[in-house]
């Protein structure tokens, strides 16, 4: 029971994390590419894989208290690679904000910094955000953990 409840707040976690970070930061990011630009595939993969897959884990939970049969391995190995993806959310960012101030040189030209492609308002909210990436990516570890433990 304890594996089911930490498996929901770590997959809650990362829904809240994704979604807050595409809606206070990202979308706020000025690029080439417009969100209604992109297609209909492009978009159902990054909501899948945004809003879906976290709640993988859980669902297989799910069927192994239905059904007796035994997917504590699998639950495990999508356990590691949540916490793996959201570690590396967590990092990339960090070393985005790092970097948000630097003019980047490329073949002796200057390129646009990282940080001129966020507005204010995404600004605003870039440390919070990430800061609840790193608690999912926390989570997630921890239920690693629990998986080895148990």
């Amino acid at each position: 029971m304890v594996l089911m409840w930490v498996t929901a707040v770590s997959s809650a976690t990362t829904i809240a994390s994704n979604f807050s970070s595409w809606w206070f930061v990202w979308r706020h990011e000025r690029s080439s590419v417009e969100m209604g630009e992109r297609g209909f595939r492009e978009q159902a993969f990054w909501f899948s894989f945004s809003y879906l897959l976290p709640f993988l884990p859980l669902a297989f939970l799910g069927i192994q208290s239905v059904t007796g049969r035994g997917m504590g391995l699998f639950v495990a190995i999508l356990s590691t690679l949540m916490a793996i993806m959201m570690t590396g959310l967590t990092i990339s960012t960090i070393n985005w904000i790092r970097k948000s101030g630097d003019k980047v040189r490329n073949k002796g030209r200057w390129q646009e910094s990282p940080g001129e492609l966020l507005d204010t308002e995404g600004h605003l909210h870039l440390r919070w955000t990430t800061a609840l990436s790193g608690l999912a990516a926390l989570f997630w570890w921890g239920l690693v953990g629990l998986h080895i433990l148990l």
